[in-house]
């Protein structure tokens, strides 16, 4: 894999779902970075077979949301989650599923042991009382994002 022509042609989205995400051009941008080099990192210790099934797109996405969390669970930094594609208790599924690292294939089957219980208890106790705001209105212009962050 390229990791320029990854750059190039991802770089744009990466940036406007990290922008949705914390309100700020600043913070944005160094979210950005931030998953870039997570993906630079990623890929040396990779192997070409598995590098070929990848979906960059889901992939940066990922690792997006994962730099985010973070961010809001130790650093109790508020951040402003716009979503145009998915619902907000698809979001929150996801943030929980990811905070517990539990599968979230598993939860929504049902199929969860009892320790997948409590990881997820733990995890929702850690969100609960993170600065968390999430939009799922559909069809939003950046300029309506960027307005409802500012009134956050």
């Amino acid at each position: 894999m390229d990791f320029e022509r990854m750059f190039s042609e991802h770089q744009d989205r990466v940036f406007a779902f990290c922008y949705s995400m914390t309100g700020s051009r600043a913070e944005a941008e160094d979210v950005a970075q931030e998953v870039f080099l997570r993906a630079w990192r990623s890929l040396r210790d990779w192997k070409p077979e598995r590098i070929e099934e990848l979906s960059e797109r889901a992939w940066l996405h990922k690792i997006a949301l994962n730099v985010v969390r973070n961010i809001i669970i130790d650093a109790k930094v508020p951040a402003f989650f716009v979503s145009l594609e998915q619902s907000r208790i698809e979001l929150a599924e996801r943030l929980l599923c990811c905070q517990a690292r539990v599968d979230t294939h598993r939860l929504r089957k049902g199929t969860l042991s009892g320790e997948d219980i409590d990881k997820l208890m733990n995890a929702g106790g850690l969100l609960q009382s993170a600065k968390l705001f999430i939009d799922d209105t559909p069809s939003q212009s950046m300029l309506r994002i960027a307005a409802n962050a500012r009134r956050l």
